[in-house]
């Protein structure tokens, strides 16, 4: 079989539309480096340059980072059932003969949906895509799962489901869900925790209503949600069937609105970050769960203006626990987009060391495996940047690469591998609709 009819095969049984060197070309020679792939949250309100685009929107883009950061587009699945707002993976083993999984929630009246697709890292190399196995719809009406996380052992994916709309105040739907994943990646629901309100109210405007927006499973199979609408962290624990139970309720700042956290890679030391709070917040994570704060620092500029005008959208942590980056999303006048840089003490206090102008609304962050490289995307131009990270300081500098995401660019999965793919001829960059 041609690597063509390959392809077209791939597409078939995804049932999707699938564009061969992303949006707007790339490259012809011979491709190196890392798959990442980028979702999207599609545009919010307070992102007034941000233009809504339905086809460009409901799609997931793959692109290639070498080992010197530099980005190469590579593919596109289109006509998904919503913006692919986040990713989960989970890297099969082969002692177990389990697949390799990617998770896709997608929020939305229209949608709150998951689908799960399956690849091989031998496909990857060879242009074929992750190939959709199954789309699960959620039965909680305007559920919204927004975040997804996979248990230490591979069998349970955790999802937060934010409901909606902001500024709403009724609860029903928040919630936080578990799924069990079966050797080839199909899910099937276990436990379902409502979040029940009322919000915090610090913030009309989003903290009406309950809204989890992250469940970030730990070690000692702990999970930390942080659900920015009543600004409470709950801990829970994960039996190994999947089900859940409550250890933990940990109050932040009025109106700080946690969105999303991160664990030190070595400590019992959780990272908060405040979306409307606009800083992060470190905890020692004690006995049962429970959170002790340490520290608290500002994302923001010190030339920002200290009103309401920036949010923070997501965090990431290096891999020897040492530094930490934030993104800082402008909407109103004199505020400026940046990624936040801070040295991690070794109690987990904070230290601003930099600050780094970024694309426009930077609502998508992470780190590749390795450390060196930090992605960043724009909600307001689908731009993905990367910059180069100082392995000794943490400081960022641009790497001067940039490729085009979807629409509403926000989220990132790592695939892998960091292996050479095969050369792909200007002949066989065809789109191939289903």
């Amino acid at each position: 079989m041609s690597r063509l009819r390959a392809i077209v095969a791939v597409a078939a049984s995804a049932s999707i539309t699938l564009l061969l060197q992303g949006c707007g070309g790339g490259s012809s020679g011979e491709i190196h480096g890392t798959v990442v792939v980028v979702g999207s949250g599609g545009c919010d309100g307070q992102d007034k340059h941000c233009k809504d685009n339905a086809a460009n929107e409901t799609m997931m883009t793959f692109l290639r980072v070498n080992k010197a950061g530099k980005l190469q587009s590579w593919a596109e699945v289109r006509d998904l059932p919503g913006f692919s707002a986040w990713f989960a993976v989970r890297h099969g083993k082969a002692e177990s003969n389990a697949s390799h999984c990617l998770f896709v929630t997608y929020p939305g009246p229209n949608a709150s949906s998951i689908d799960s697709f399956t690849w091989k890292h031998e496909d990857l190399s060879k242009e074929a895509l992750p190939v959709k196995v199954q789309n699960l719809v959620l039965k909680e009406k305007g559920a919204n799962p927004v975040f997804g996380d996979v248990s230490e052992d591979g069998n349970t994916l955790v999802v937060a489901n934010y409901h909606g709309p902001d500024d709403g105040t009724v609860s029903k739907g928040a919630s936080v869900q578990t799924f069990s994943i079966s050797s080839d990646c199909h899910l099937a629901p276990v436990d379902l925790v409502p979040h029940k309100g009322p919000g915090s109210g610090a913030v009309p405007s989003r903290q009406g209503a309950a809204h989890p927006h992250s469940a970030v499973v730990g070690r000692n199979n702990q999970v930390f949600v942080c659900d920015l609408g009543m600004d409470l962290i709950f801990t829970y624990s994960l039996s190994a069937s999947g089900n859940l139970t409550e250890l933990a309720r940990t109050p932040t700042a009025k109106g700080f609105g946690p969105r999303h956290s991160v664990l030190h890679p070595e400590k019992d030391i959780l990272f908060v970050i405040g979306e409307m709070g606009g800083a992060v917040a470190s905890y020692a994570i004690g006995q049962n769960g429970t959170l002790k704060q340490i520290s608290s620092a500002s994302t923001l500029p010190e030339s920002d203006p200290k009103t309401y005008g920036s949010k923070a959208a997501e965090i990431a942590i290096t891999p020897n626990g040492r530094h930490l980056y934030a993104s800082n999303r402008a909407f109103a006048a004199n505020f400026t987009d940046t990624i936040a840089v801070f040295d991690i003490s070794p109690k987990g206090e904070l230290t601003s060391t930099q600050q780094v102008k970024c694309p426009a609304y930077p609502r998508g962050m992470t780190l590749m495996p390795n450390g060196k490289h930090l992605l960043v995307a724009s909600q307001t131009n689908s731009e993905v940047a990367s910059f180069e990270v100082n392995q000794t300081t943490g400081k960022l500098k641009p790497t001067n690469s940039s490729k085009n995401g979807p629409c509403g660019a926000a989220a990132f999965a790592i695939l892998g591998p960091k292996e050479k793919a095969e050369h792909l001829k200007k002949h066989e960059l065809t789109k191939v609709i289903v």
